[in-house]
């Protein structure tokens, strides 16, 4: 530790020499001591020995700049105010002792990269990204127990989200208002896997081929397949991925059924023993009927409350109409094998109207709101891949026929009373 006021006295040989050789040595020290020197010149040099601390003299030589902390202990030299710039034209790079530029800073574009790990130590480290034109953080990212990444925090841009890119494409976004957005051209797909190869899940939508405006969504059984679909008309498919020819629903449920499995399982836990709901039927939000089940029971329910009805008479023509079914025998084209007893749809319409559903021959056609082949209007029948019409099958429900013959039978019990009342007379 040495400190010279770098004035060199007119005396001897021998004190000169001690005097040069105490200034020299305070040059190569540093002009090192506990306290600064008591002589000071512009962009001199002072090493603190007390605090481990490096400075220099400004150019008016009337203060000290703090350049560094130098760690004894571990050989160590800490920056810890200041500027480090380089000269014009050059960029800065900074590197290992092997040579290796570690992290560098492009003196033309501005751009830094670090050419390695990146490693930020602390007990809740954070990142943060300044936006200069506003005077705010753009993003922190922190982690204390979570990961946080936080957007413009202060809200200094308003409407801040976060994209994602890959080839220099947009791959997700998420936007203000916390809406992911997964954005692909064609199919866009959200996938769970454990090794980055396989598949075990998966969510896919899209804009191309024929799943335009699709959801779907697929698991893993020997490989990933599509268990369930929303159609971009809203309509839902399980088990199957093709809503089939003549039929026109909101959900299709399908599989390969056999006797030991069912197409629906429809469980009420419920262990007491009163009537519990399973399926509420409304219309226009009014109840029109439903399934209830007991330990030991189901009923199929249509609403016949007398607070629902009006203008109730007695049927008197039981037996009249009764006459007037035709009941059949035949089997269904599906089923050549399978004999059956039953009626004719548009025949049974004409006694009981309302046990029977749809109208005779009638066949599909386009309606409002659906998007038109080329050449079609609404109104024109729709056609099968064979240019054939698609029917629109009839159907009876036959529990409808129970009030009339329940008349018809009361009719005819009335009139074996009667009868017997009159042979007994006669007898008697």
């Amino acid at each position: 530790m040495a400190q010279h006021d770098m004035n060199i006295a007119n005396q001897g040989f021998p004190a000169t020499r001690a005097d040069l050789n105490n200034a020299l040595q305070a040059l190569a020290s540093n002009n090192s001591g506990t306290s600064a020197p008591s002589t000071t010149f512009a962009n001199q040099w002072w090493y603190d020995t007390t605090n481990n601390k490096l400075y220099i003299r400004n150019e008016a030589n009337n203060a000290w700049i703090q350049v560094a902390v130098l760690d004894q202990t571990n050989a160590e030299w800490q920056i810890i105010t200041g500027v480090i710039q380089a000269k014009d034209g050059d960029g800065l790079a900074f590197k290992t002792d092997d040579g290796t530029t570690r992290f560098d800073i492009n003196d033309s574009t501005g751009k830094s990269t670090f050419r390695d790990d990146v490693g930020i130590e602390g007990t809740t480290p954070t990142l943060q990204m300044a936006d200069t034109s506003v005077s705010n953080n753009v993003m922190d990212a922190s982690y204390d127990e979570f990961l946080t990444l936080d957007i413009d925090p202060n809200n200094v841009r308003g409407n801040s989200g976060l994209i994602i890119k890959g080839d220099g494409t947009e791959r997700m976004r998420i936007d203000s208002d916390g809406d992911l957005n997964i954005v692909n051209t064609g199919q866009a797909s959200l996938n769970y896997t454990t090794d980055g190869s396989t598949d075990y899940a998966k969510i896919t939508g899209g804009k191309s081929g024929s799943g335009v405006g699709d959801l779907r969504f697929s698991t893993y059984s020997g490989g990933i397949a599509e268990r369930m679909r929303i159609d971009s008309s809203g309509r839902v498919l399980v088990g199957t991925n093709t809503v089939h020819s003549g039929t026109n629903g909101t959900l299709y449920i399908e599989t390969n059924a056999v006797s030991s499995r069912n197409l629906m399982v429809l469980n009420n836990s419920d262990s007491g023993s009163s009537s519990a709901g399973i399926i509420a039927i409304y219309r226009n939000q009014n109840f029109t009927g439903g399934i209830t089940n007991t330990n030991t029971s189901t009923s199929f329910n249509e609403s016949s409350d007398y607070r629902l009805k009006e203008n109730v008479t007695d049927v008197t023509d039981g037996i009249t109409r009764v006459k007037q079914l035709a009941p059949k025998r035949f089997n269904f084209i599906a089923d050549a094998d399978t004999t059956v007893d039953g009626f004719l749809a548009h025949e049974a319409a004409t006694v009981v109207p309302e046990s029977v559903s749809g109208a005779k021959d009638a066949v599909q056609v386009w309606a409002e709101g659906e998007e038109l082949p080329d050449g079609v209007s609404v109104g024109d029948n729709k056609l099968d891949a064979d240019g054939n019409t698609i029917p629109v099958y009839q159907g009876i429900d036959k529990s409808k026929l129970v009030p009339l013959l329940t008349a018809a039978l009361q009719e005819a019990i009335a009139k074996i009373e009667a009868l017997e009342t009159r042979v007994a007379t006669l007898e008697g």
